[in-house]
């Protein structure tokens, strides 16, 4: 079936939720500022919303400064003079992102724009919120609505959460990233982020959806055609077969963990990384979208309607019922060294 007319514009305006958090900060103002070097963003006005108090200026001077430092940060290399912020069209909106009152003021801005895409870098607990908040105010039929991961805690919550999205915006709105091996290293250690991962853990942040959506981006089959249903169908299939061997699971957690701050003495859940069977293969391959970064690709893809790239409900539920196996309580925690390559390797 194809996608909807709308699916297959190009979008007239962004909305990005959480620009001045964390995420804001190491992805989405980078990848702002590469589709603004590409001239993926000429004529596209971009919409930053939080909840602190900030002007027009303040976000501009935000991405200003994001850009300064990146070319500083380029030391040896030539500096790319066609990333210019000056060239964004960029406003600053201030609300919470479940209130009606903050998508009408959000509307204001937009104007004439009649295909925006919004990208919500927040809590799952908001979705639900924010999708009627869209829905009942006057921005256009045809919003986007782009959704940061975890969605859901178990296959039970992401049906519900899907469920209650799609009541307000329907389905078509809505775009939820031998032997394999598929390492994740972080740059840094747990930083300042230690109160999310208490609560939300690596399993459910990185496993449950980055990583084994690229253990089936290796292992599916060729889709029947070109159509990114035939690509969800065949990926979200690969999903449902795959098992998680009770002897394959190794749950590690690196020294020093335990003194950042926010932290708990004895951590509940997530603090540990989750190694399923090991198989080697390269995952990297030429693309449609020419250098852009992970996050420039995904709002690349959400203002052309493509779903290529994003997770569909098919996907989620299959992932968490096989992350489920993971039985993760019954293990005890292998410690290892920072910067290593983790437990037992």
């Amino acid at each position: 079936m194809d996608s909807p007319a709308f699916l297959l514009r190009r979008a007239d305006a962004l909305v990005l939720f959480g620009i001045t958090g964390d995420l804001g900060e190491s992805k989405l103002i980078p990848a702002l500022l590469e589709l603004c070097g590409t001239g993926r963003l000429d004529g596209v006005p971009v919409i930053g919303v939080g909840r602190s108090e900030r002007s027009d200026e303040d976000i501009k001077d935000l991405i200003v400064r994001a850009a300064e430092g990146a070319a500083e940060g380029a030391a040896g290399c030539e500096a790319d003079d066609s990333v210019d912020p000056s060239r964004l069209d960029l406003h600053y909106v201030s609300g919470d992102a479940a209130a009606s009152a903050t998508f009408d003021e959000i509307a204001d801005v937009l104007g004439d724009a009649r295909l925006p895409v919004v990208y919500a870098a927040l809590p799952p607990a908001v979705f639900g919120d924010a999708a009627r908040a869209i829905a009942s105010n006057r921005m256009s039929d045809e919003t986007r609505f782009v959704v940061e991961k975890p969605f859901g805690t178990d296959v039970a919550s992401a049906r519900e959460l899907h469920d209650e999205m799609t009541a307000s915006l329907g389905s078509d709105g809505l775009l939820i990233v031998d032997r394999i091996a598929i390492d994740l290293r972080e740059r840094n250690d747990l930083a300042d982020r230690g109160s999310f991962y208490e609560q939300v853990g690596v399993i459910d942040d990185v496993v449950q959806n980055h990583l084994i959506q690229l253990a089936a981006l290796a292992l599916m089959e060729r889709p029947a055609d070109h159509s990114d249903e035939a690509y969800h169908d065949e990926r979200a299939a690969t999903i449902e077969s795959m098992r998680v061997l009770p002897d394959s699971v190794g749950l590690g957690q690196y020294h020093g963990y335990r003194h950042h701050e926010d932290v708990a003495d004895s951590p509940p859940r997530g603090h540990h990384a989750a190694a399923l069977r090991r198989v080697e293969a390269e995952l990297c391959g030429p693309s449609e979208h020419g250098d852009l970064g992970d996050y420039a690709t995904l709002l690349d893809d959400a203002l052309d309607g493509s779903r290529r790239h994003f997770a569909q409900i098919d996907d989620v539920l299959a992932a968490w019922r096989l992350v489920a196996d993971l039985s993760i309580a019954s293990r005890e925690l292998q410690l290892y060294a920072p910067g290593s390559t983790g437990p037992g390797r």
